[in-house]
């Protein structure tokens, strides 16, 4: 009898540690995803504050482009780009 309870014992004791070692690396692998996702949400800050000036970089250069190509069309005497009759 005290061979299968000394048995018994061993087998709880490795379920302990088996039960210890999944919580720890549970709240490890928890700890990372949730440090992983702080890192996400920094980037996708940063990119959308590039983005929204890659865009107004090229709203300036479009409209600016435009307004001296109107410029340059209708100056007198351009050698650029031929008046209209």
């Amino acid at each position: 009898m005290g061979h299968v309870a000394a048995g018994m014992e061993l087998l709880l004791v490795n379920i302990r540690d088996l039960l210890e070692t999944a919580v720890s690396t549970m709240a490890r692998l928890r700890q990372e995803t949730e440090e992983t996702q702080r890192m996400m949400n920094d980037w996708m800050v940063a990119a959308a504050v590039i983005d929204r000036l890659c865009f107004i970089l090229i709203t300036i250069f479009f409209i600016g482009g435009t307004a001296a190509l109107v410029v340059l069309r209708f100056l007198p005497h351009n050698p650029i780009l031929p008046q209209a009759d």
